[in-house]
């Protein structure tokens, strides 16, 4: 967990910093962090776009780091464990873990 602490004093978006780690085998896969879409204006820059109490403009921790994980042709299959920051993305990410399993295996 202090790892996905680090990871987290990356995040762009100052509303939550959060940072998720995908392990395997006591292995570090990727890491990710909350921040903006890449090439987009960081929140910490130009504010927040809030829709229901979550800013949309940042894709989350865990889903950064399984997009780190593709990008690099790392395989995430379901064995995997993600170590997010916070709980709430806990469920979301093992989600996104199993939908993308089949396409980096």
């Amino acid at each position: 967990m202090r790892i996905a602490q680090e990871v987290a004093t990356r995040s762009t978006c100052d509303r939550k910093n959060v940072g998720a780690v995908i392990v395997r085998d006591k292995t570090i896969l990727s890491t990710g962090y909350n921040g903006s879409v890449r090439g987009m204006p960081h929140c910490d820059d130009v504010g927040h776009f809030m829709e229901n109490g979550h800013c949309i403009a940042t894709v989350h921790a865990e889903a950064n780091a399984i997009i780190q994980a593709a990008k690099n042709g790392v395989a995430v299959d379901e064995q995997t464990s993600t170590l997010p920051h916070h709980r709430a993305g806990l469920f979301q990410a093992h989600r996104q873990l199993r939908n993308k399993a089949d396409i980096l295996s």
